[in-house]
């Protein structure tokens, strides 16, 4: 029977007792297991290039936790984001003034 254990890793006391709990592959009764039930959901009717596309070209599997399951993103993606756009438009200020004192 194969083991957690092995050289360099281990599980932890929480997870162990969870582990423990948990029936082993012989004792696994597959035919008192209940079938799985198939869900048909309709699609949404519309979506968008930048919102719905291109999040799932970047990743299906995040476009399905966030857009079906409706988890929300962290906010450091959101504030991440923020902060470059604000640094940004700090520095084309910066920039602006500093022309515009060559210029006189």
């Amino acid at each position: 029977m194969p083991t957690l254990e092995v050289k360099g890793r281990s599980v932890n006391q929480p997870f162990r007792r969870l582990l423990e709990e948990l029936p082993k592959i012989p004792q696994l009764e597959v035919a008192a297991l209940p079938e799985a039930q198939l869900v048909e959901e309709k699609a949404p009717r519309t979506y968008s290039y930048s919102g719905d596309y291109l999040f799932y070209t970047r990743c299906p599997r995040q476009y399905m936790v966030f857009r079906k399951y409706g988890f929300a993103p962290s906010r450091t993606e959101t504030m991440m984001f923020g902060t470059l756009v604000h640094r940004t438009i700090e520095d084309l200020h910066n920039l602006l003034i500093a022309r515009r004192r060559q210029a006189e």
